[in-house]
């Protein structure tokens, strides 16, 4: 991975955590739907890192584009995180679709024990994210445990049965609260 490239992961990480979890540290404001203008951003990221004085909307977009699972989205000089918030006053609205037939969502053997009885919850996010292939549920669940717990998710009788399901990308879908009962193990 190139110095450019890491630059930019770490960029990355700052707009996520500025724009997700905590923007009262970068003294911004999001409106109900999690947007901030863009320069305002750009402003905080440069004062609380000034290391990063360089960067300007064409890094943004950089990013946004590079990304692999696109997490912002940029829109008339203003800028949001398109889901992961845990900003308890934000909820950023979805539309819902259908989902495919299964999906995924990767997890560590502790909290399995609590998902087989309670169901998959947000817990500190708004939804539950979802993963549509194996592979990505993984990579999610590496994050917490070095060998992770795959749940099924029955997505389609959860649907039919009329739970929530909104698609990110290609590779991720939120949920609301989903029960045991449409839940199982790979």
């Amino acid at each position: 991975i190139s110095p450019m490239d890491k630059m930019l992961q770490q960029i990355s990480r700052i707009l996520s955590y500025a724009l997700r979890h905590h923007p009262e540290e970068f003294g911004i404001i999001l409106d109900e739907e999690g947007w901030v203008l863009t320069n305002d951003l750009l402003n905080a990221i440069k004062k609380n890192h000034p290391a990063l004085r360089w960067i300007d909307s064409a890094t943004l977009r950089l990013i946004q584009q590079q990304n692999d699972k696109p997490r912002f989205e940029m829109i008339e000089g203003s800028i949001r995180a398109r889901y992961g918030h845990s900003l308890a006053q934000l909820r950023i609205r979805m539309i819902p679709q259908k989902p495919p037939v299964v999906l995924y969502h990767g997890t560590t053997e502790k909290a399995i024990l609590q998902i087989r009885q309670t169901g998959l919850q947000p817990q500190q996010r708004h939804y539950v994210h979802l993963s549509a292939d194996i592979q990505t549920a993984r990579l999610v669940g590496k994050r917490r445990a070095k060998s992770p717990h795959i749940v099924v998710i029955n997505a389609s009788d959860a649907f039919q049965a009329g739970i929530q399901f909104y698609k990110c990308n290609d590779t991720i879908w939120l949920s609301d609260s989903i029960p045991p009962l449409y839940l199982g193990d790979l």
